[in-house]
């Protein structure tokens, strides 16, 4: 982790400072290990696919140690631009017309 900066005008470290160089050094960890994470899996994958984890199949799992995978399937639509600026063309005209409701959430957002 690195050290707080001193905050010029005051001399001190301000807690609230200290506290945006916490995140941001979590943020950096989190990264780092979604990275490793990712490529642990597709490890893992290709594994699977060798059968190596076959001694530990149940139906459509994989149990060790208490840890389960199961393999899960997920699928998406994927649409054309013609689609796409339907759709978008709708949700202007409910914007407009007053038949779509906005919401709004508010959140910190962080930059390094």
């Amino acid at each position: 982790m690195t050290s707080p900066t001193i905050s010029k005008a005051t001399k001190t470290t301000s807690p609230a400072a200290t506290r945006l160089i916490v995140i941001a050094d979590l943020k950096r960890e989190i990264k780092e290990i979604e990275a490793e994470m990712k490529k642990e899996v597709e490890l893992l994958e290709k594994e699977i696919l060798l059968g190596l984890l076959d001694e530990y199949a149940d139906g459509d799992s994989y149990v060790y140690d208490g840890i389960k995978c199961t393999t899960v399937s997920t699928k998406r639509w994927k649409y054309g631009n013609e689609t796409k600026s339907a759709i978008k063309e709708i949700q202007e005209r409910a914007q407009l017309n007053g038949s779509a409701t906005q919401e709004k959430t508010t959140s910190l957002r962080f930059t390094f």
